[in-house]
């Protein structure tokens, strides 16, 4: 039932051409049976064949679910679907990322973008109506990005800010990353100004606790709401001192405490 294409040529239009034959069967890795002898063919010629393939559904999700795990980067997202509907045009799925890259512009470092309206877009049939939800958890699960919606009011929205390296939670979910780095700068421009201006001695590491301490403060109340919290809900200075291997080093090692994203709540009725 796969495809062979054969006899590839430019028309005079500058169009791509080939012959398709249908394969009949595979005989083994290399060597396939067709139908029909392609024309004209010349046995020992090398020439360019390909194979194509029309998968179904679960045969497409597990392809997706395929190439979202051997990413496994979470700084790498799989986004999905590869087409979507804006205003009864159909755009392809750059597209789609981008409005999901300008959505995380648009809101604090902590604010997760599971559950997420995405505006722009009124149909994601490509999610909707092509797969069904185990395959569609099947992606998710390998680390796909999807984006789809809610057929009975038309709201897109995301279902998940996943990014392709499952490993736990600080890796999975988008929020973490961008709040840890968002942290991590911080930390970064506060520090920077005792580079190249101080000595590494008790009384320098005396004032840069308490720096620390007041950049920690600040995190735990910077864009503070109830949803969310604040960008940090604790640290503890877990050691601070000279480097063991380079005494021009200052080393600290500061435990967080980060809020992670609710995406799940569970409700016992008890009588």
């Amino acid at each position: 039932g796969d495809k062979l294409r054969i006899n590839f040529d430019i028309d005079g239009d500058g169009n791509l051409t080939y012959q398709e034959i249908t394969i009949v069967a595979k005989q083994s890795d290399g060597l396939v049976q067709i139908g029909v002898v392609p024309d004209p063919f010349l046995s020992g010629t090398e020439v360019k064949i390909e194979i194509w393939r029309v998968l179904n559904s679960e045969g497409v999700a597990d392809q997706i679910s395929l190439k979202a795990g051997s990413l496994a980067n979470r700084r790498i997202y799989n986004v999905f679907p590869d087409k979507m509907t804006s205003a009864g045009r159909v755009v392809d799925g750059f597209f789609l990322a981008c409005s999901l890259a300008g959505l995380r512009g648009g809101v604090v470092p902590h604010q997760g973008l599971t559950n997420v309206s995405l505006n722009g877009y009124d149909n994601a049939d490509e999610v909707t109506t092509r797969f069904n939800r185990s395959q569609l958890e099947r992606m998710a699960g390998s680390g796909v990005w999807i984006v789809t919606q809610d057929l009975n009011d038309g709201f897109v929205y995301t279902h998940q800010e996943l990014s392709t390296d499952g490993t736990d939670l600080n890796t999975r979910e988008q929020m973490v990353t961008t709040n840890v780095d968002s942290i991590s700068f911080l930390f970064k421009r506060r520090l920077k100004k005792y580079i190249g201006r101080s000595n590494v001695t008790p009384s320098l590491i005396e004032v840069i606790k308490t720096d620390i301490k007041a950049t920690v403060d600040y995190l735990k109340s910077n864009t503070f709401v109830e949803r969310l919290g604040g960008q940090l809900i604790d640290a503890q200075i877990q050691s601070i001192g000279p480097s063991p291997i380079a005494k021009d080093r200052l080393l600290i090692v500061l435990r967080l405490t980060i809020p992670y994203p609710l995406n799940y709540i569970e409700l016992h009725l008890v009588i």
